[in-house]
């Protein structure tokens, strides 16, 4: 799977409250009309690039409602061991407004570990409950809504 031509042109942004910035999820923008995410620990992975409007409504998502049902039975020790884990027992939840196939999803997974992923190409990011809970001081802060704008 190839990475969304529009994320070459990004400026990738992670959380005040990440710790250095070395595992992080990643707020990119700069390319027009369109915001992405990716894991600032496996760069290469594809970004997930979703439109302005779908970021928008990905955030006031999260920040609506919090989510902490983890159908998966395995804990991870560790971020590697988060791409290791079988998805496909996770329920997938999105926002309820926007293109279904222009949604974020995201699926909680074991130790307060998130899984993103986007319908439309397949891209999965998995960050452990650290990087989460960075992620969403952040945004609760406010540091990613002029990424909506991008």
């Amino acid at each position: 799977m190839s990475s969304h031509p529009a994320s070459e042109a990004m400026t990738w942004t992670t959380s005040s409250f990440s710790d250095g910035g070395a595992n992080c999820v990643m707020v990119g923008r700069g390319a027009p009309g369109v915001v992405g995410l990716r894991d600032s620990k496996f760069p290469s992975l594809p970004a997930i690039v979703v439109s302005a409007e779908a970021w928008t409504h990905f955030a006031d998502f999260l920040l609506a409602a919090p989510v902490d049902h983890c159908p998966i039975e395995a804990i991870p020790q560790g971020k590697t061991d988060l791409y290791q884990l079988d998805l496909a027992g996770a329920t997938w939840i999105s926002a309820p407004k926007g293109l279904v196939s222009d949604r974020v999803q995201m699926a909680s997974l074991p130790g307060g570990a998130v899984a993103l992923r986007h319908p439309a190409d397949g891209a999965t990011l998995r960050y452990t409950r650290a990087e989460w809970i960075a992620f969403m001081r952040g945004l609760n802060a406010g540091e990613f809504a002029t990424q909506a704008a991008a």
